[in-house]
C-alpha cells in the first residue's frame, strides 16, 4: 500500500518551489537519442555553463534550491502546462527565452535570490548605465523588489545590489561560484545528465529528506523531453551514507509514489538513488478528454422500503469499462456484480443499483473512475432529508412530531435534539442541548408520532439520524415567537422606533428591546397589543436594535441603524450620480465606490459642501460604470445604483 502522507510531501515540494514554475512537469534523463531540435538547444553546453558561472556562492543560505531550464526544449513538448518566469515584474514572454538558471533560498514561501535568463530578452524603458566589477558597463534596471543587469543577451536578476555585484564578479572569476564551492549541488546538477529542467535542493529542512528517515546531501527532480508526446521524470536522492542506499531504494519501490508514469525504474549508483518514469502526454490528453461517468441521481418518489433494489441514474459520462469503476455505498466498496449487473460499460443515461435493504438516511453513494493518470468521483446522497410534520402548541410549550415519509427507518437511530438558540449549527460542547429518543425499539413508518415538552421559541429542534450532531440532521423546526414587529430608523433624529403587531394582547414582560444586545426600558404597560411602540433616542449609525421574546431572546425583528438613500445613475457625455430620495447625509461621511471592472473611490466631500440631499448630482469623473455603492464611514452600505438596469 502506498504511503499517502509521504506522497503528499513529495509532490508538494515541487509546487512550493519557485523553480517549479520554470517547468510544471518535472522529469529526467537517459541515454536515449534526442530529436535534432532538442539537440540544438541543451547541447550548447558552453551557453548553459556560462549561465551557471553567474551564480556566486554568496547567493545561497544553508537551505536552498538551485535549478535550470532549457525553455526551447520544453516548448517542444505537447504539455497542457506552460513555463513561466519565477520573478514578478519582468514582463518577459517565455517564448523569447532560451535558457534560465534560478536560485531560491528556503522552500515554503522561499524567495528567489538570483535568476539568470538568456535569449531574445530585453526590458521596457531605459536603464541606468553602470560600470561592473571588471569595468564592463551594463544597463541597470529596478523591477519590483529586484535589481536587473542587462548584459549582452542576458538578464541577471538579483534580490539586492550586493548580490548583483557578486553575480557579475563571479562571472568574471572574481568571486567564488556556487558549483565550485558546494560539492553537493554540483554533484546533483551533474547527476541529471542532459535533463531539460533540473532542480537540486540542499539542506536538512528542504527537499525529499523530509519524507524518508535518511540523511541526504542533496535531492532533486528533473524533466527531459524525449519527443513532443513523451517526457521523462526523474527524482534524485544523494545520500550522506552509502549504506542507506538499499533501504531508500526499497522504500521508493514499495511506495510507488510515481504511479502516474510508465516504465518506472529505481536505480542506485554508489550513494545516489534515481527514480525515473515515463510520462505519456498523449495518454494524458486522452484521459482529460474522457468524461467519466457521474451525475448520480436517485428519484426520491420511486424510493420504497419494500423494493429489492434502488435504481441510480448516471446522468453524464462517456462509455467507461465497468472494471475501471468502483461504487461505494455508505463508505464501503459495493459488489460490482450487484451494482453493474451484466453491463460491460457505464455511460450517461445508464443506470446502476444497490440493495434497498442497505438504504439509510444521509446515505452517501459514490462512483469512482480510477485510471492511469488520475481519479474522478461523483457522489450523491440518498434520503438526505425526510418528511416530518411539526405542530407547536405555544401555550403548552409542546411540540408534536409526525413522520410523514414513505420509507421505513430504524427508530433506534433517530433522535430529536433541542438546540439552544437559532444558530444551532455553530454550537460547541459548552452549549446546552437536550436529546430525546422517542422511537427506541421501533421501526418508524408513515404516521408515527412523538411529543416533546418544554420547547420554547428561540430554540431549534433537529431530528437526527445516526448521531446527535448538527451534521446528522434530517429534519428541522424552529418555533416562532408570538407576533411580529417593525424596527424603523430616523437618521435625522438619530432614533429607532419599534412597533408590535400581535394577534392578541400579551404580557409586556415577555418582550424586550435590545440595543446592541443590551436591554433598554420600554415603558410599556403590563399588557401589549398591536400598535404599541417604543422609541429609542440617540441611536448612532451602526447600532443594532432588536425586539425579542422570552428567556432565550428569540428575535422577532432586528435592524441596523443606517441612513437610506435612493440613487440613480445618469450616463451621458459624462457619468453622474443623483440623490433621488431618502435621507440627507453629511457628504464628509460618504464615499462612492464605482465599479467598472476595477474600483474607483470618490469621496463625496470633494464634490458636495454640507449634506448630500435629494436632487444633488455628482460627476464621477470615470469613463465607464457598471454599478456604484455608497458607503457611510467606509463601513456601511447606504445606497446602490446600477447602469445595467437603465
Amino acid at each position: 500500500m502506498q504511503d499517502s502522507s509521504r506522497r503528499a510531501v513529495l509532490r508538494s515540494i515541487g509546487t512550493t518551489l519557485s523553480i517549479g514554475a520554470l517547468a510544471s512537469v518535472p522529469a529526467a534523463a537517459t541515454d536515449a537519442p534526442r530529436s535534432t531540435v532538442l539537440d540544438r538547444t541543451w547541447r550548447d553546453a558552453a551557453e548553459f555553463g556560462e549561465l551557471f558561472e553567474y551564480v556566486p556562492a554568496s547567493a545561497s543560505d544553508d537551505q536552498f534550491a538551485f535549478g535550470a531550464i532549457d525553455y526551447a526544449a520544453m516548448r517542444e513538448a505537447n504539455r497542457q502546462a506552460t513555463t513561466s518566469v519565477p520573478v514578478a515584474g519582468l514582463e518577459i514572454e517565455t517564448d523569447a527565452l532560451s535558457k534560465g538558471v534560478v536560485l531560491q533560498n528556503g522552500q515554503y514561501g522561499g524567495s528567489v535570490e538570483l535568476l539568470v535568463l538568456t535569449g531574445d530578452v530585453s526590458l521596457d524603458g531605459e536603464g541606468e548605465t553602470v560600470e561592473g566589477p571588471t569595468g564592463t558597463e551594463y544597463e541597470r534596471y529596478e523591477r519590483d523588489e529586484n535589481v536587473v543587469a542587462a548584459v549582452d543577451d542576458r538578464l541577471v536578476v538579483a534580490a539586492s545590489d550586493d548580490l548583483l555585484t557578486d553575480a557579475l564578479a563571479a562571472k568574471a572569476g572574481e568571486r567564488d561560484r556556487l558549483l565550485d564551492a558546494n560539492e553537493g549541488v554540483s554533484d546533483g546538477i551533474d547527476a541529471f545528465g542532459d535533463a531539460d529542467t533540473r532542480a537540486v535542493m540542499v539542506g536538512d529542512e528542504i527537499g525529499y529528506g523530509q519524507a524518508f528517515d535518511v540523511e541526504l546531501r542533496f535531492s532533486g527532480y528533473a524533466t527531459t523531453v524525449r519527443d513532443p508526446d513523451t517526457l521523462e521524470r526523474t527524482f534524485l536522492f544523494g545520500l550522506e551514507d552509502e549504506s542507506d542506499t538499499e533501504q531508500l531504494a526499497d522504500s521508493l519501490e514499495e511506495d510507488g509514489f510515481f504511479g502516474d508514469g510508465e516504465d518506472t525504474t529505481v536505480e542506485t549508483d554508489g550513494a545516489v538513488v534515481t527514480v525515473t518514469t515515463v510520462i505519456d502526454l498523449a495518454a494524458r490528453r486522452r484521459a482529460r478528454e474522457h468524461d467519466s461517468p457521474g451525475g448520480l441521481r436517485v428519484d426520491r418518489e420511486d424510493l420504497q422500503s419494500d423494493d429489492e433494489y434502488v435504481t441510480v441514474e448516471v446522468t453524464d459520462g462517456d462509455p467507461t469499462p465497468v472494471d475501471e469503476l468502483t461504487l461505494e455505498v455508505g463508505g464501503e466498496t459495493y459488489d460490482r456484480a450487484v451494482w453493474a449487473g451484466d453491463q460491460e460499460t457505464i455511460a450517461g443515461g445508464d443506470t446502476i443499483r444497490f440493495r434497498a435493504a442497505d438504504v439509510e438516511p444521509n446515505l452517501e453513494v459514490t462512483i469512482t473512475h480510477e485510471r492511469e493518470y488520475g481519479t474522478s468521483s461523483s457522489t450523491t446522497h440518498v434520503l438526505g432529508s425526510l418528511e416530518f410534520d411539526f405542530g407547536y402548541a405555544f401555550d403548552d410549550r409542546r411540540l408534536d412530531v409526525e413522520y410523514a415519509d414513505t420509507f421505513d427507518i430504524d427508530g433506534d437511530e433517530l433522535s430529536v435534539v433541542v438546540f439552544e438558540g437559532q444558530q444551532w449549527w455553530r454550537h460547541d460542547a459548552d452549549d446546552e442541548t437536550r436529546t430525546e429518543s422517542p422511537w427506541t425499539d421501533e421501526t418508524v413508518t408513515e404516521g408515527d408520532t412523538a411529543s416533546l415538552a418544554d420547547v420554547d421559541p428561540g430554540e431549534t429542534v433537529v431530528v437526527t439520524y445516526g448521531g446527535t450532531e448538527p451534521q446528522d440532521g434530517i429534519a428541522y423546526f424552529r418555533p416562532d415567537p408570538p407576533g411580529e414587529a417593525t424596527v424603523e430608523y430616523d437618521f435625522e433624529a438619530r432614533s429607532m422606533t419599534v412597533t408590535l403587531d400581535l394577534s392578541e394582547p400579551r404580557p409586556a414582560a415577555e418582550y424586550s428591546v435590545l440595543v446592541d444586545d443590551e436591554p433598554v426600558e420600554s415603558g410599556w404597560n403590563d399588557t401589549v397589543e398591536t400598535g404599541d411602540s417604543v422609541t429609542v433616542e440617540d441611536v448612532a449609525v451602526g447600532t443594532t436594535v432588536a425586539v425579542v421574546w422570552g428567556e432565550n431572546d428569540a428575535v422577532i425583528a432586528s435592524e441596523r441603524a443606517v441612513p437610506e438613500i435612493e440613487l440613480e445613475l445618469d450616463v451621458g457625455d459624462e457619468i453622474e450620480l443623483r440623490h433621488a430620495g431618502g435621507d440627507a447625509v453629511p457628504a464628509e461621511e460618504l464615499a462612492v465606490h464605482v465599479w467598472n471592472g476595477d474600483r474607483t473611490v470618490v469621496p463625496l466631500a470633494d464634490a458636495v459642501d454640507g449634506a448630500f440631499e435629494s436632487g444633488d448630482t455628482v460627476a464621477l469623473d470615470v469613463e465607464t460604470v457598471e454599478y456604484v455603492s455608497l458607503m457611510y464611514d467606509d463601513r456601511y452600505y447606504v445606497g446602490y445604483a446600477s447602469a445595467r438596469s437603465r
